[in-house]
């Protein structure tokens, strides 16, 4: 194939090919994840919350969130629903909650994420002051720990865990004592970490996704208006989507059908992005009759225009075959349709990720599809045609729900293979649950072991906020004050000595630093990690690797101690402009070889080591490449200088 064109508009990334191919050379549009080769951040490792700054004409706005990326590039319309949002943002004393509702395929959704990232974009114009914290919660009665999937056991338990996840854009890991209140108490303690942080009640926006999955009878929804209503009052200004009109004390949106003339543009749009003709050459009567046949909803549209483009078929037999079916029907359709056109180790991957307990993100995909032998971006193809999962996106990192209608599709799939297959696809499922067990559980250490361990104190926290929101100086003195505060502390020496070296670019204050920590505590690897990448920096390699030593018989894994050594000569040779830089590119690209051999699903950050191991190893080979080139080697250093039959050896 042939990439015709990438773009990058509105946080979403595009890319635009074709086929190379005598009898149908058919041209694609495809969606690309953040972390891609054309992008400059695909390296950059994901926090729950990261910090955004928005510059609108003279004014400077920031904000902590951990808001996903659009679910669409064609969105359309909505500009009254739109105008509703912005005007009950800009009212924080009128009503502190906002609820958006309407039947399923409206795109409620849809809505609430283009509105927060035209907020985070600046276009919204706001006139009552901009959160500082925006926190997204999609609602759900399970959750995942180390032990497996749990269920709640009320809708204040399920709600509180929405309320817990706040508490992730001031600390990495929350403490034992979070689990230990609940309700009332609960929402008092994050009130009372919030205001110690300096933050009001109208510095928050909370968004809450798909609540009508919380209360299914008339005391859950009483319930549920009670623990909002105290949310609203004493934490932050809320905004709710369900499918229900719930009677409490909110601001209502409705979603409803789009207009005439909003349903024509949308065909247009998905009818040139999915390169769909019988659409794109229709006339305006025409796709006024289509839109109005399917009840001018997005999620038909949607679903005519990928079902012409991929079936080669006109509008009428596409019609035919969706229009007078009802929403699952219509579903069931698609979902045999996109099932014939995938391979076997594609359906392979869909049949084990409905019979795993953990949850369905891009580990356990990459789990799965490591498991059939197929790459992670095969699996992605199938998904983007089908309507079989809803897929929230952070950039680097996505979950899946994969939706009731298909999941009970799959399992029908799956009880239909013979013993044999159904046996490999459910042991297949086990190993893919064990691996999430252990990853889970080694994260929540491995925080735990650090993360907590260095930011206990009020200064500490503040200078972990600072640095998130990138006031560098502040954050500075902060971790002075914290220092003062808790002089004993190993871990947190070594955070402010990685602080000195990665965000103030002080290579001797973050030694001296480093050496604090490691006299503190010479058996924490970490400490000893730190010392030796900031020894690499100082371009003392012995020493540094006699600190990396140090740090593997302490438990940090060959894998990532190889990429350390690798990077630390890459970056050595960076500063050398002759031949004398070779060696060291290539001692750096054997070690990257040989931690590619022993990187393992289960090590702490894998993603984030991986992709350093590929940027790294990349660069270092480009390196080595110029610099041999740029210095050809005389021929008579590599030819023997006799049996040349008459030529001169020069």
């Amino acid at each position: 194939m042939v990439v015709k064109k990438v773009t990058f508009k509105k946080s979403l990334w595009k890319v635009q090919g074709q086929v190379l191919c005598w009898d149908n050379a058919a041209e694609f549009t495809s969606d690309l994840q953040e972390a891609n080769v054309f992008s400059e951040q695909g390296f950059q490792r994901q926090n729950k919350f990261k910090y955004s700054q928005i510059i609108k004409e003279s004014e400077k706005f920031s904000l902590l969130q951990n808001i996903p990326t659009r679910q669409t590039s064609t969105f359309e319309g909505r500009k009254k629903e739109l105008a509703r949002l912005t005007k009950w943002l800009n009212e924080p004393e009128e009503s502190r909650s906002c609820l958006i509702f309407g039947d399923g395929g409206y795109g409620k959704t849809t809505l609430v994420l283009e509105f927060l990232n035209k907020l985070i974009d600046g276009v919204i114009e706001v006139t009552a002051g901009m959160p500082e914290i925006i926190s997204y919660h999609t609602a759900k009665m399970t959750k995942w720990t180390d032990q497996g999937i749990t269920h709640f056991r009320g809708i204040s338990n399920a709600m509180e865990d929405g309320i817990r996840e706040i508490m992730y854009c001031l600390q990495d890991v929350l403490g034992k004592e979070w689990y230990r209140v609940e309700g009332v108490a609960l929402i008092d303690k994050v009130r009372n970490e919030l205001a110690t942080q300096g933050y009001s009640r109208n510095d928050l926006l909370l968004v809450l996704d798909n609540t009508e999955t919380l209360a299914t009878s008339v005391a859950d929804r009483e319930e549920l208006t009670d623990f909002f209503d105290e949310v609203a009052r004493k934490i932050g200004r809320i905004i709710l989507t369900s499918r229900r009109r719930e009677l409490m004390n909110v601001t209502p949106i409705q979603v409803s059908a789009l207009t005439e003339e909003e349903s024509i543009q949308l065909l247009r749009r998905l009818g040139a992005e999915h390169c769909a003709k019988p659409i794109m050459q229709a006339g305006d009567a025409r796709l006024r009759r289509v839109s109005s046949q399917l009840s001018h909803k997005p999620l038909l549209m949607d679903a005519l225009v990928k079902y012409i483009a991929r079936a080669s078929v006109g509008i009428d037999d596409a019609l035919s075959s969706i229009f007078r079916k009802s929403n699952d029907q219509l579903l069931e359709f698609l979902y045999e349709d996109a099932w014939l056109r995938m391979s076997e180790s594609q359906r392979h991957v869909y049949l084990i990720l409905v019979s795993i307990t953990c949850p369905v993100d891009e580990f356990s995909v990459g789990y799965a599809c490591q498991e059939i032998g197929i790459p992670h971006d095969e699996f992605h193809q199938s998904l983007d045609e089908t309507y079989f999962a809803n897929l929230t996106s952070y950039g680097q990192s996505y979950e899946l729900e994969i939706v009731d209608l298909a999941h009970n599709f799959f399992l029908q799939k799956l009880s239909k293979l013979p013993s044999l297959d159904k046996g490999i696809i459910q042991n297949c499922a086990k190993i893919v649950d064990e691996h999430a067990k252990e990853r889970e559980k080694v994260e929540l250490e491995y925080k735990n072991d650090r993360v907590a361990e260095a930011f206990r104190g009020q200064y500490a926290k503040a200078a972990k906020i600072a640095t998130d929101k990138g006031k560098i100086a502040d954050a500075r003195d902060l971790f002075e004050m914290a220092i003062q505060d808790d002089s004993m502390n190993a871990a947190l020496h070594d955070r402010f000595a990685w602080f000195l070296l990665h965000r103030a670019h002080d290579l001797d204050e973050a030694f001296n630093m480093a050496r604090k920590a490691v006299n503190l505590d010479e058996k924490n690897p970490d400490a000893l990690l730190t010392l030796a990448i900031i020894l690499y920096h100082k371009s003392d390699v012995e020493s540094a690797d006699n600190y990396i030593q140090k740090a593997n018989n302490l438990g940090k894994s060959n894998s990532l101690c190889l990429l350390r050594m690798g990077i630390g000569r890459y970056q050595i040779a960076k500063k050398i402009s002759d031949k004398t830089a070779i060696p060291y590119l290539e001692k750096a690209i054997d070690c990257f070889n040989r931690s590619n051999r022993e990187i393992k699903y289960t090590d702490r950050y894998y993603t984030k080591n991986r992709n350093e191991l590929n940027k790294y190893l990349a660069l270092s080979q480009n390196a080595l490449h110029i610099l041999r080139s740029n210095n050809p080697t005389h021929l008579s250093e590599v030819a023997p200088n006799t049996n040349l039959s008459g030529f001169d050896p020069a």
